[in-house]
């Protein structure tokens, strides 16, 4: 502590000056004390940066975490994935009562050709296929190309071939008529579009 300094705590600590006296002496002392123009324009540059470190942090926090969005396929390559649907009325979108008709619909117009469709009781592999189209003289009803949804005139009655409970029934549209002969365990191996419906027989 320098001369000048002890004299100044002195003065100040025995508080025997005026008050203008007092004031020149306590500017003096905040003059030395006070950072410099360069130190206050350094100590402004220091407070706007940390936002901005803040926030560039945060940046590569998230930027070496995140993942882009992953995408899936939804149908193999060459077919048209749900375009055919089947619903029995008035008992509502896939139930059917017994003497009520099954009425097959295809988005023709992203699929076209020829329905074919089948029908297997799930639960029970013993159970035979009950054949939609073709089967009982019944062709495989053509579908023309057209520019939304249309109904297969060709509708299917529900009998006593089917007992109640739930079916899984497998229809597609192939750009050929397929016969039953072609068909394996699996269903068609060749079609343009093809779909996989639960239909529930109530009694």
């Amino acid at each position: 502590m320098n001369k000048e300094d002890a004299q100044l705590d002195e003065i100040l600590a025995k508080g025997s000056l005026g008050g203008p006296e007092y004031d020149r002496i306590l500017q003096r002392v905040l003059d030395r004390t006070a950072p410099s123009p360069r130190q206050r324009s350094f100590r402004l540059l220091g407070w706007l940066a940390v936002p901005a470190v803040a926030a560039a942090a945060g940046w590569l926090m998230f930027a070496g975490t995140s993942h882009p969005p992953e995408f899936t396929v939804k149908s193999g390559a060459g077919t048209a994935a749900g375009a055919i649907d089947a619903a029995c009325s008035p008992s509502g979108p896939r139930v059917c009562r017994y003497g009520e008709a099954l009425v097959f619909t295809v988005n023709a117009a992203i699929a076209s050709g020829y329905l074919g469709a089948y029908a297997e009781r799930v639960g029970d592999p013993a159970a035979a296929r009950i054949w939609y189209f073709p089967a009982g003289g019944r062709s495989a009803p053509a579908v023309e190309a057209g520019t939304g949804t249309v109904a297969v005139p060709d509708a299917i009655q529900i009998g006593s071939e089917h007992e109640a409970g739930l079916y899984r029934v497998t229809a597609w549209i192939s750009a050929q008529p397929i016969d039953q002969s072609q068909i394996g365990p699996a269903g068609p191996k060749v079609f343009v579009s093809r779909s996989d419906l639960e239909l529930k027989i109530a009694p």
